[in-house]
């Protein structure tokens, strides 16, 4: 059986240098190692759903007081883009955004048939980008070669179906 080998011998091969961007992540070289991050698409995501000039929220699940100058329910749901903002959102948590993710995965679970309180929700996401849009992920060298594992769960903790919801970071 012949060995296959990837080499400029047998096929054309460019070199570019280190890599700036993937799939829409930016990657920054830093002294003592790499951040990677997605502040163009944040962006990009604030100007298409008419976000990027909203005031900043401090977290991604800061609730709303006020009912908002809404005509009827319906009609904001049903002019609302929810289902393109939380496919944007979700590419953002899969990328460089764990920060999100909790507050994504609530209001996903609502695609079906989300509620006026979801769609508040998803503004305040939206809202908290807006202050964070240059957060990313740092990830920096390291002589320390041990496994780290956290994880955290709650048992039925969702009022609305009972879910459980669970996480896990590994370092």
């Amino acid at each position: 059986m012949k060995k296959l080998s990837a080499n400029s011998q047998e096929f054309k091969i460019k070199k570019l240098g280190i890599a700036r961007t993937f799939l829409g992540w930016e990657i920054e070289k830093i002294q003592d190692g790499m951040f990677i991050h997605q502040s163009t698409y944040t962006n990009d995501i604030l100007r298409k759903f008419g976000f990027l000039n909203c005031n900043p929220a401090p977290t991604p699940t800061t609730k709303e007081n006020g009912k908002g100058n809404y005509n009827t329910e319906e009609e904001v749901i049903k002019d609302f883009p929810y289902r393109q903002i939380i496919g944007s959102l979700n590419y953002l948590v899969m990328g460089t955004r764990p920060d999100i993710a909790y507050a994504v995965n609530i209001v996903a679970r609502h695609l079906d048939n989300p509620q006026n309180e979801h769609i508040k929700m998803v503004k305040s996401i939206l809202r908290y980008l807006k202050g964070t849009a240059e957060y990313g992920l740092k990830f920096t060298r390291s002589d320390n070669q041990i496994l780290h594992g956290y994880s955290d769960s709650d048992f039925a903790n969702s009022k609305d179906d009972r879910k459980s919801t669970s996480g896990y970071c590994f370092l």
